[in-house]
């Protein structure tokens, strides 16, 4: 109760907190047994508070017991605190203790050396690049995965074919993990990545993709092509992705043919990477083909092609937009309604009225949102006060607000739910605050 009492006062006092952590580094070694013992109670509380506590006292001793117990219960920000203020003293006995942890322990001490090694990387840095290159060939997914982050932060130039080599891994976390290192690798190791890349598989272009702008154009158009044919969605995904950093209309066109890939999610990067093309050449082909993925079967790949012409400011395409007003789909209603309401298209402003009843809160909510210009509008948002979704009935209350707040007093007499009464009445006196020039509103 003592431990639980001190951990708990660290964390809400700090003039306390000083204390505790000065009380706790003078204690005499064979004070510590009993809060050693604490790291083995049945109760995550007193556990937990046990791990601070030590940390504080920068006992090294227990360290590997603390990461046994982080793989077993989740620590909490006080226990990670105090491990923090352990700082680089940590890192060496952590170290030592990795061969000897279990796996799920074995990844908290990898991830903790880590971020504790940074405070003075010229002593630590052998060591832990050492041990972050040792758990790459782990059969243990989280071993793998706590050593890739690592070296997202600590990986030399030499790092880059193992990290490359990453991108088939079956788990998609952990080939994300990879293209993340890989990609910040590439930063300062360009060189080095690209060679990589260059001797590296196309399925293992999840990884390298990030990097790929260290290539040659022509020589990068040749390492995506391949990957575009690989079986695993994930690398077609990831070469379409890259092809946004690579310069020219051929790109481009290499991510226009990914439109027609049998996966959804490579069909949205490819409109995507196509909206996000500088060039002249290669947005006008962006427009004319993303137009067309307004009819798709798919209604994803519909509505991402209307954000897209969106981003492409692509107003010579409205035309093909607008019957999406009455889509079946509600995430494409949504996108198509909020790129014509961004051009200013009459049939947006005039669909506005009807959507304030769609079926759909989502729907209802996002048409809200772009509500202007309220005076014709305003039977329609009187009639949202009614809607059977809290969160519709939020956003209608702060529209209406803008130019009805007799309204909004008329129907707070009447409103059953207190929650929605609260808002309605939050939204009064807000507006009649404002009237008063900020000050307090009258009774009236």
């Amino acid at each position: 109760e003592v431990a639980v009492a001190l951990a708990r006062l660290y964390d809400t006092s700090p003039a306390a907190a000083a204390a505790i952590r000065t009380m706790m580094l003078a204690l005499e070694p064979r004070a510590l047994l009993p809060l050693r013992r604490l790291l083995d109670s049945s109760d995550p509380t007193t556990a937990r508070a046990g791990a601070h506590l030590l940390a504080l006292a920068e006992d090294a001793e227990s360290l590997a017991r603390i990461a046994v117990l982080a793989a077993d219960i989740e620590l909490g920000p006080s226990a990670l605190s105090g491990l923090k203020a352990f700082g680089v003293k940590a890192v060496a006995p952590l170290l030592a203790a990795i061969p000897t942890l279990d796996p799920r322990a074995r990844a908290f001490a990898l991830e903790a050396v880590t971020e504790l090694a940074t405070d003075d990387r010229e002593a630590h840095g052998a060591a832990v690049r050492a041990a972050l290159r040792a758990a790459l060939v782990s059969r243990d997914e989280s071993v793998l995965l706590a050593a890739v982050r690592g070296l997202a932060l600590w990986a030399e130039p030499d790092d880059a074919p193992a990290l490359v080599a990453l991108g088939n891994h079956p788990s998609s976390t952990l080939a994300k993990a990879a293209s993340s290192a890989v990609g910040l690798l590439a930063r300062s190791a360009k060189e080095a990545v690209s060679e990589a890349i260059v001797a590296a598989r196309s399925d293992a272009a999840t990884a390298w993709g990030s990097a790929a702008y260290t290539l040659p154009p022509e020589l990068a158009l040749e390492k995506l092509r391949e990957a575009l044919s690989e079986d695993d969605p994930r690398t077609r995904r990831a070469a379409v992705e890259a092809l946004a950093d690579v310069p020219g209309l051929q790109a481009a066109e290499l991510a226009s043919m990914a439109l027609v890939d049998e996966d959804a999610d490579v069909q949205i990067q490819a409109i995507r990477t196509l909206s996000a093309r500088a060039d002249v050449e290669g947005r006008a082909l962006a427009e004319s083909r993303l137009a067309l993925e307004l009819r798709s079967d798919r209604s994803a790949v519909r509505a991402e092609a209307a954000r897209a012409l969106g981003r492409l400011d692509a107003r010579g395409r409205a035309d093909a937009l607008a019957p999406l007003l009455a889509d079946a789909s509600s995430e494409v209603v949504i996108a198509a309604l909020s790129t014509l309401a961004g051009w200013s298209d009459p049939r947006a402003i005039a669909a506005l009225g009807p959507l304030l009843s769609h079926d759909d809160a989502e729907v209802v909510k996002a048409t809200l949102s772009l509500v202007r210009e309220t005076r014709e509008l305003e039977g329609q948002l009187l009639a949202v006060l009614d809607h059977p979704s809290w969160d519709v009935r939020h956003a209608a209350i702060a529209k209406v607000r803008e130019f009805d707040v007799p309204a909004l007093a008329r129907r707070l007499e009447v409103e059953p739910d207190d929650l929605v009464k609260e808002r309605l009445g939050a939204a009064i006196h807000g507006a009649l605050a404002v009237e008063t020039g900020g000050g307090k509103p009258s009774e009236s």
